[in-house]
């Protein structure tokens, strides 16, 4: 008698979890028990009712041009030749594509550029993450220099990267979030982030409120001390260690946007240069003109360092975002919840404490060039 007829080839949806389709990623067949020739993918919300392709591997699989869109239903019809080399119909398939709010998508900073020795890293997610450990192990840290640093999170959707101790200066610093493709704890992941940047001059400032005077280092070596005025009895300076944030040469300082009327006697709305921003709370070292003859002497400010235009303008040029800015014998306490002081003021046990996966023996990841840290 006859052989029996071949089985029919058979095509099947990689990269899907419970009958739906990753949105970020393109659209991947493969097929069994023959090879395609023919694949059409249909797509209400696609450019002609239909999402782009081409078949790959020899007619192993088929891949989408882009991703699909979110939301929509994808209709597979194709041809393939079985194992006896006959052309037949696969059975058409049909699969969801996810929604938009399925993705895990992240940002992640600073990218490219020179930093200072106190700049973290900083990922930001689009939603809260459910499972920090499985996220935290997709985290690669990768230094020039020998670094012992942890993650920590601040939430369910921010973590950021620092050293136990300062950056070394001239350290390169790439970091890759391995998310991929996948499922994970709910939300799709979507793909692989790069950045990498580098660590400059070890810029490390000292600002003595009592003293009114800041002294600024040069990797380790004494450039400047300068005469400040920091903030007055009723609007005291934070204390701890700072971290430049931004830094513009002319800035309009509104007294308003930090709860004091302008028309009030401690009010003010005014052009000031040469600002170096330390906090997001409202704290800059600048040129302040107006108190040289308290710089050195009292405590006059509203909160900010005030130092005269010519030291403002040198330390301007001088600072690099990431630079260190320590404050000194202040009353006031930092403001953990401000990006400026939020990475240096937590010891490296609380920051340890912080991070969703267990650090390493020594007290974190030791990691020399080309090594890692989860």
């Amino acid at each position: 008698g006859s052989a029996p007829p071949a089985p029919r080839p058979a095509v099947r949806f990689l990269h899907a979890h419970a009958g739906h389709l990753n949105p970020a990623a393109p659209v991947e067949l493969a097929v069994a028990r023959g090879r395609l020739t023919k694949v059409r993918v249909g797509c209400g919300a696609c450019p002609g009712h239909r999402l782009g392709g081409r078949v790959v591997q020899h007619g192993l699989g088929w891949r989408s041009f882009g991703p699909p869109p979110a939301g929509t239903m994808l209709r597979v019809r194709a041809r393939a030749r079985d194992a006896r080399h006959q052309l037949r119909r696969v059975s058409p398939v049909h699969i969801r594509v996810s929604s938009a709010n399925s993705l895990l998508q992240l940002t992640m900073g600073p990218d490219g550029g020179t930093y200072g020795v106190g700049q973290p890293v900083a990922i930001v997610f689009n939603q809260p993450v459910t499972d920090r450990a499985a996220v935290q192990r997709r985290l690669v840290v990768r230094t020039s220099r020998p670094v012992t640093g942890a993650w920590h999170w601040f939430g369910d959707n921010v973590v950021h990267y620092r050293p136990r101790s300062f950056w070394p200066a001239h350290t390169h610093v790439s970091v890759t979030a391995r998310l991929g493709h996948r499922w994970l704890a709910g939300r799709w992941m979507d793909g692989t982030h790069r950045i990498s940047f580098s660590i400059g001059d070890a810029h490390v400032s000292v600002v003595n409120v009592d003293t009114h005077e800041m002294v600024v280092r040069d990797n380790g070596t004494v450039v400047r001390t300068i005469p400040v005025s920091t903030g007055r009895t009723q609007y005291p300076t934070h204390g701890g260690i700072h971290i430049t944030l931004s830094k513009s040469p002319e800035v309009i300082m509104d007294s308003a946007t930090v709860g004091i009327p302008r028309n009030s006697p401690d009010g003010y709305y005014e052009k000031v240069y040469w600002d170096v921003r330390i906090s997001n709370s409202g704290e800059f070292v600048h040129a302040a003109p107006w108190s040289v003859a308290d710089q050195g002497v009292a405590n006059v400010s509203h909160g900010c360092v005030n130092v005269s235009t010519a030291n403002a303008r040198w330390f301007y040029g001088f600072s690099q975002i990431g630079d260190v800015v320590e404050i000194l014998n202040s009353p006031n306490p930092p403001l953990l919840s401000d990006p400026g002081m939020a990475d240096w003021n937590l010891s490296w046990q609380q920051w340890k404490a912080g991070s969703a996966l267990p650090v390493g023996r020594g007290g974190g990841s030791t990691h020399r060039s080309g090594g890692v840290a989860g």
